[in-house]
């Protein structure tokens, strides 16, 4: 879910920038309908894959969400009014036992179980 959330949000900033525009459903025509504009997106998510390749032949590790994982995630929802995707993400960080989460992302401060690193 990291790298699709990352790849979003780098086909969003790529076309953004180039259309002038933070509607996201002018950026989704565009990503769709523009082949020029399709391209320039993939240069920047070609690097990120090619950057996610380098850190995964390094040791990185790519965990799958379960269907464990979704469920736990909708009790995370309940309990700390998260998105259901930043709740999947925590879901998954309980069941690796990880006690830490880097991110900006100032909702998940109400989570006890984990600690933001930003």
């Amino acid at each position: 879910m990291v790298l699709e959330e990352v790849s979003f949000k780098l086909i969003y900033a790529k076309l953004s920038e180039a259309l002038n525009t933070r509607n996201v459903w002018k950026i989704r025509e565009a990503l769709r309908l523009d082949r020029r504009a399709r391209s320039e997106c993939f240069k920047v998510i070609r690097k990120f894959l090619s950057y996610v390749e380098y850190l995964y032949g390094r040791g990185l590790r790519i965990e799958n969400v379960t269907y464990s994982d979704w469920v736990e995630s909708v009790a995370i929802v309940e309990k700390y009014g998260l998105l259901p995707a930043d709740a999947v993400h925590v879901a998954v960080a309980l069941r690796l036992k990880v006690n830490a989460i880097a991110t900006f992302d100032e909702n998940f401060k109400a989570v006890r179980e984990v600690k933001v690193i930003p």
